[in-house]
């Protein structure tokens, strides 16, 4: 399974009492006792003989039936326990589950002029480049080197006011770390040497052990290079994340959470299913589904998964292939479609869910309007 909880205990099996062998084995030990009493005693009380004959083994019985009364017993409370048991690791599983992380800001620049809303709107509107590869759209028409840096700074600062004031650390994937140019880029801009992701999983489960050492943090991520990404379409995106805590001390306002990472093992369909077990979501709350990378085989799992849970059965509900729109993905495709759920999520008011594959790794990630309850 996708994340590797414990197992529940297992109950021990019960045998409902056979009222009717127990009848019978009674009525054969006294038989059985009557005979050998018959046979063996020769004296004449005759209320020492009944003793024997029936009061023995009426006793034998009583205390056989005893016996397996108190093994039946113990059976029962040894269940009551591990039900508790269960239940306790259930509940801890679901809250585990359920750990988000607040997200105070994002933004995305494409191919497209109208970036995420090009994809949301009329389905015969969205735009399909399967097998073309397309530059960012410069909106402001900027011959400014990286002036799409430039364009992030403004929008963060737009929905998160003064944010580069607290703002304590910038994460790169470790695919652009050996881009100085870029760096310094950053740098002049947020006065913040970027930190490299170097796994994400790795990455992404340290901070949900730790939240509160996430301070501020802007996940950055720059596919802009003709040079590395020649055959890829170009993008631009950044995640402003944060401790729960600078809700409180900062006033900084949440506009999606985002959920724990899955990991998707050899069966795609049963750990979709085990993540809306766990974080107890209903599936039909989902607005999109957005996938990337898919292999054929983890393709068939997934639209096999969705019929089951009525993911995307009526036009309310999309699934969005990003390839479609973006050529084949790369080793950041995996940042997009997060950052592009994240803004429909704060236009949608509504549940989205991100499942991408690169190489071998499908990763499932969940982001949310309002936090997930957690008991």
């Amino acid at each position: 399974m996708g994340w590797e909880t414990s197992k529940l205990l297992s109950y021990q099996p019960i045998k409902k009492p056979n009222y009717l062998l127990w009848g019978m084995s009674l009525l054969f030990l006294i038989l059985a006792g009557f005979i050998i009493t018959v046979f063996t005693y020769d004296g004449s009380d005759y209320l020492l003989f009944w003793f024997l004959a029936i009061g023995v083994p009426f006793f034998l019985w009583i205390m056989i039936l005893a016996s397996c009364l108190l093994i039946n017993i113990s059976e029962h409370a040894y269940n009551e326990r591990i039900t508790e048991l269960n239940q306790e690791s259930t509940l801890f599983w679901q809250n585990w589950s359920k750990q988000q992380i607040p997200i105070f800001g994002s933004y995305l620049i494409c191919a497209e002029q109208n970036g995420i809303k090009a994809l949301t709107g009329d389905l015969e509107q969205i735009p399909l480049y399967p097998e073309k590869a397309r530059p960012l759209f410069n909106l402001t028409a900027s011959t400014k080197p990286y002036w799409f840096l430039d364009e992030v700074m403004q929008n963060l600062e737009q929905q998160c006011p003064n944010y580069r004031h607290y703002l304590t650390h910038i994460y790169i994937p470790k695919a652009l770390i050996d881009d100085d140019d870029l760096l310094e880029a950053i740098f002049q801009r947020w006065d913040l040497y970027p930190e490299p992701v170097m796994d994400y999983s790795v990455w992404m489960s340290i901070l949900y052990e730790e939240p509160d050492n996430i301070e501020l943090s802007l996940i950055l991520v720059c596919q802009y290079s003709d040079r590395t990404y020649h055959h890829h379409s170009k993008f631009i995106s950044a995640m402003l994340i944060g401790a729960e805590s600078l809700m409180n001390t900062k006033k900084l306002q949440a506009k999606s959470w985002l959920g724990r990472l899955m990991i998707a093992q050899d069966d795609l369909s049963a750990d979709i299913n085990q993540f809306f077990t766990y974080t107890q979501l209903s599936a039909q709350n989902v607005k999109d589904v957005w996938i990337s990378g898919l292999d054929p085989k983890n393709r068939t799992q997934f639209n096999i998964e969705r019929h089951k849970l009525d993911i995307g059965e009526n036009k309310e509900n999309l699934i969005h292939d990003i390839d479609l729109t973006f050529a084949k993905p790369t080793e950041l495709t995996k940042y997009l479609a997060l950052t592009m759920a994240s803004g429909c999520v704060s236009a949608s008011s509504q549940e989205q869910l991100v499942i991408s594959q690169y190489e071998n790794k499908v990763y499932i990630q969940l982001i949310t309007f309002k936090k997930l309850l957690q008991e």
